[in-house]
């Protein structure tokens, strides 16, 4: 198709791992070992290490509650006796310390070859599973904050989560392209997703969001029409709203686009490396079916890759659900390498 986007790159933790390399230092080790990331929390909070037979995500929820039965340090490591505190009170302070943490394992992060991989040309935007954006320089970013809110989203945690970027210049004058944080970020600790709490309510904000998108196609005339050029004009409106191309819809009384990073990851080719895509990716695994819906109308569907490891669960994803083909690697050296051949 003429008008098909660039691709979103979406990266966890795995980037991280291999912008270091083959090392696994304790400074470290909290940007790409959640384990590692929960541990550091409990020690600094002076709570008992949650054991590590449970996932991270549910070995923060034991942290937590392990924090309002037995008590904690506080604000500026002053204790707080047990039953105190409200569970909400302590995880506002442990997102606080998961925020510092990585800052601290942030400092003197390699500025490489590897490390500048997102910055491309060949991405048109960046959704971080992760909190921090070590990789990005001050110099690098154009601003800081959220897009024009949606109405129809539920106001707190779950709007920040959706619709806070940052935008960077594109190459030789391109496009700019935002990076999205659907679990969260440094820069607003108060957004970080951790638990098995905040994890629940991912997939009715996710909802929401294509909700919002539907609704859009529907004001503005979009779905009466035959359905490529229906896919055509939400992709040059998602080009305007996301790229920094000027929008003049609104001149002409026509709905502004609900720019959040679904509407990315709804309409552009993907790209996912680093990321396990497991099952309490619940909001992902939805948005993806719903986007295979969505590309089953048009004859030439944004295309879906994953990297993963030859050993990782390989007839799972030899199977290509909801379309995603898969980039097997026998290292993630070589993986990454293939990556930077996708167009």
């Amino acid at each position: 198709m003429a008008d098909q986007l660039k691709p979103a790159l979406i990266f966890g933790s795995g980037f991280h791992h291999h912008v270091f390399g083959d090392v696994d230092r304790l400074t470290i080790r909290p940007l790409y070992n959640w384990h590692a990331l929960v541990d550091e929390v409990a020690v600094q909070m002076g709570v008992a290490v949650p054991v590590k037979l449970h996932t991270p995500v549910q070995r923060w929820e034991s942290l937590i509650t392990c924090a309002v039965k037995e008590g904690y340090k506080g604000h500026k490591g002053k204790d707080v006796k047990s039953l105190e505190s409200a569970a909400n009170v302590v995880e506002k302070k442990a997102r606080k310390v998961v925020a510092s943490i990585l800052q601290e394992a942030s400092k003197n992060y390699p500025h490489s070859t590897r490390s500048a991989f997102p910055k491309l040309d060949q991405w048109g935007s960046i959704i971080s599973l992760n909190f921090d954006a070590a990789w990005l320089s001050e110099s690098d970013m154009i601003d800081v904050g959220p897009a024009d809110e949606p109405l129809g989203i539920q106001k707190g945690q779950e709007l920040k989560r959706l619709t806070f970027s940052k935008r960077i210049e594109g190459v030789d004058g391109g496009a700019c392209r935002r990076i999205w944080f659907p679990n969260g970020n440094c820069f607003m600790p108060d957004t970080i997703r951790m638990g098995l709490h905040d994890y629940g309510s991912a997939p009715h904000a996710i909802k929401q969001a294509f909700s919002l998108l539907k609704q859009w196609e529907s004001q503005v005339g979009i779905n009466m029409k035959m359905s490529d050029v229906q896919h055509s004009e939400a992709l040059s409106a998602l080009r305007k709203a996301s790229e920094g191309v000027n929008n003049f819809s609104g001149s002409f009384g026509e709905p502004p686009f609900p720019l959040t990073w679904v509407a990315d990851f709804l309409y552009r080719p993907l790209i996912f490396a680093g990321v396990g895509l497991s099952d309490q990716d619940s909001g992902l695994w939805w948005l993806l079916a719903q986007r295979a819906r969505n590309l089953a109308r048009i004859n030439e569907h944004q295309k879906t890759h994953i990297l993963v490891h030859a050993t990782d669960r390989s007839e799972f994803w030899q199977s290509r659900p909801f379309g995603i083909e898969p980039i097997f690697c026998s290292n993630w050296d070589e993986g990454w390498e293939k990556l930077s051949k996708i167009s």
